[in-house]
């Protein structure tokens, strides 16, 4: 098991730190692949989307210019090297998007 801790709090930051940790995604991702890892798990602090945010605790910031570029970014290394499961904290409740 490949176990992926990333910083998602740097929407904030300049687009050198976000493409930094992109970079470091993608070649942690394909050394999990091609070392055959056979689970692969990222985790990060808030999620980006949630299907019921509790009052005053919200997901990431929707209203940043750079949050749809984020999550796409983040989604589609997900999806090109199947990373098997992300774990997000922060709203402190179970929610899936994929049936198990």
């Amino acid at each position: 098991m490949k176990i992926i801790v990333l910083d998602g709090e740097v929407l904030d930051e300049s687009s050198t730190t976000w493409q930094d940790q992109l970079t470091w995604l993608d070649g942690e991702l394909s050394s999990s692949v091609s070392a055959g890892y056979d689970w692969i798990v990222v985790a990060f602090h808030r999620p980006f989307v949630t299907a019921t945010p509790p009052p005053n605790i919200p997901p990431l910031p929707t209203d940043h210019p750079n949050y749809d570029e984020r999550i796409d970014d983040w989604s589609k290394k997900f999806s090109e090297y199947g990373v098997d499961i992300v774990l997000t904290g922060h709203l402190h409740y179970y929610e899936r998007t994929y049936p198990i």
